[in-house]
């Protein structure tokens, strides 16, 4: 197994190897949403958990996927263990997002 120091050293933006990597194992979707994710993540205030709020239908508008690719996409994202997802309570209530790796 590598350490991440050692990636680092091999890749100039270590970021793109973890794309890479979840775009080798769990498809071009879920990798793409990741992605989109982890950009809002630094865009977006965080609670002391380090949960971000964002509505799914700012995601699906930005990425032009529909409400079920965004379900089957983030749920591959939330078992493979790269985000953790709390559903928002209705629909005024923002879901919560966090990147986990």
């Amino acid at each position: 197994m590598v350490n991440e120091v050692d990636l680092k050293k091999r890749y100039k933006r270590f970021y793109i190897k973890s794309y890479y990597e979840i775009t080798q194992k769990l498809g071009a979707g879920p990798s793409i949403l990741y992605g989109f994710l982890e950009f809002l993540s630094k865009k977006f205030d965080k609670d002391d958990y380090g949960y971000f709020r964002v509505f799914n239908t700012f995601i699906r508008e930005n990425l032009g996927i529909g409400p079920d690719r965004l379900k089957r996409d983030r749920d591959t994202l939330v078992r493979a263990g790269y985000i953790d997802y709390i559903q928002g309570v209705n629909q005024n209530a923002k879901p919560r997002y966090k990147i986990v790796l």
